[in-house]
C-alpha cells in the first residue's frame, strides 16, 4: 500500500469479508468475543478492533448492505466521520496543531460537571490524524431539540454555558492548545487553506488583536459550538461534551464572537435536513442568551469586518500573483 497520506477525495471504505472493513490506511474488524487487542463494544455484544490495514490489500467489495459501519455525516473540508457501533472513528487528512487524544487525556485529569470520550485508539500518519472515541450516553441534542419543549430546551442551553463558564476558569498564557502546540482553530486562521505557520501563537494572537479582542484574559474554551457536540437525558439535562479537536486557551471574548458568528458549524447539513426554522432560530438565540448570562462578551462585527479584510487581502494576492511581470 502506498504511504501517501489519504485526503478526503481519495478516501476508500470497502469491505473485506462479513467481519473486515478498510477505511483508508485502517482495517476495522468485527470479533464475536473481546479481543486482546484494543477494543470497543458494538452494542449488541460483539467488539471492533482497529489496526493498519495490510498489505497488499487483500481482496474487496463493496460494502454490503448489512454493514454496521455507517457514514456519520458531521464532515469538515480536510476531514471525514464513521459511526463504528459504540464509537466514532474521524480522520483528519491536514492535521495541524495538537491531537484531540492529547486534550481528552488533559481533559480527563480535571473535576468536570459532564462527562468526555473515552479515546479507543488514535494514530498519525503523515499529516492524517486517525481517531477512535466513544459514544456518550445520553441522546444528541441534535436529535433531541426539535421535539423538546422550551424548558428543556432553555435548561440545556444554560447548562452548556455553565460548562463553558466552567471550562473558563482554567487560565493559559498564550493562544495555544492545552500542550502548549499550536492549535487549529480553522475560524481564526487567516490564511485559506491553512498552512503549517497559521495557527501559531503568535500568528493567532496577532488575528485576534486585529479583530479586537481583548488577549489578556486567556481562558480554557471547547470552541466547538454545535448541537452534535452535546449529549441530554431527561434527568441530568446536560450529559456530555465531545468534539474536541480545536479546544485551548483562548481569547476570553472569543467564545460567545465565535458562537455569535456560527453556533451550528459542523453540524449544519444535519440541522437543515431535521429542524425547522423555527428550531434553529430558538436554539442559536438561547445559546447565545445563555453565553451572556454568564458574563462572556461578544464581537461578532468585529469578526465579520476581520473575515472580509482578510478575504479581500488573499484576493489581491491571487490577483498579483497571477498578474504577469512588466518588462
Amino acid at each position: 500500500m502506498s504511504n501517501t497520506p489519504p485526503t478526503p477525495e481519495t478516501a476508500r471504505f470497502l469491505e473485506v469479508n462479513d467481519n473486515s472493513w478498510i477505511i483508508h490506511h485502517l482495517i476495522v474488524t468485527r470479533h464475536q468475543s473481546k479481543p486482546s487487542q484494543p477494543c470497543w463494544p458494538d452494542g449488541e455484544g460483539a467488539f471492533f478492533s482497529i489496526d493498519d490495514a495490510p498489505t497488499p490489500t487483500p481482496p474487496t467489495r463493496p460494502p454490503s448492505h448489512v454493514c454496521p459501519i455507517s457514514d456519520a455525516g458531521n464532515h469538515f473540508p480536510a476531514s471525514l466521520t464513521w459511526k463504528i457501533g459504540l464509537a466514532h472513528l474521524r480522520i483528519d487528512f491536514n492535521n495541524l496543531g495538537t491531537s484531540e487524544h492529547v486534550t481528552l487525556e488533559a481533559l480527563a485529569k480535571r473535576s468536570l460537571g459532564f462527562q468526555i470520550p473515552q479515546v479507543y485508539y488514535h494514530k498519525h500518519l503523515g499529516k492524517s490524524y486517525s481517531i477512535v472515541f466513544s459514544d456518550l450516553p445520553g441522546n444528541p441534542l441534535i436529535k433531541a431539540w426539535p421535539t423538546a419543549n422550551q424548558a428543556a430546551r432553555t435548561r440545556w442551553t444554560q447548562q452548556i454555558a455553565e460548562a463553558y463558564h466552567e471550562l473558563s476558569k482554567w487560565r493559559g498564557d498564550r493562544i495555544c492548545a492545552v500542550d502548549g502546540g499550536n492549535l487549529q482553530c480553522f475560524w481564526l486562521s487567516s490564511t485559506t487553506p491553512s498552512v503549517p505557520g497559521s495557527y501559531n501563537p503568535e500568528v493567532l494572537r496577532a488575528n485576534c488583536e486585529e479583530m479586537g479582542l481583548d488577549c489578556s484574559e486567556l481562558v480554557f474554551a471547547h470552541n466547538y459550538m454545535m448541537p452534535l457536540s452535546f449529549t441530554v437525558d431527561e434527568v441530568q439535562g446536560l450529559v456530555g461534551i465531545c468534539r474536541w479537536e480545536m479546544a485551548g486557551f483562548l481569547p476570553k471574548d472569543w467564545i460567545r464572537t465565535m458562537t455569535r458568528a456560527n453556533s451550528f458549524t459542523q453540524s449544519w447539513q444535519a440541522v437543515k435536513s431535521s429542524w425547522s426554522e423555527s428550531d434553529i432560530n430558538d436554539f442559536g438565540d438561547k445559546i447565545e442568551s445563555a453565553l451572556k448570562d454568564k458574563g462572556f462578551k461578544e464581537f461578532w462585527l468585529n469578526n465579520c469586518r476581520w473575515r472580509e479584510e482578510k478575504r479581500r487581502r488573499q484576493e489581491q494576492e491571487e490577483a498579483n500573483r497571477l498578474q504577469p511581470p512588466t518588462v
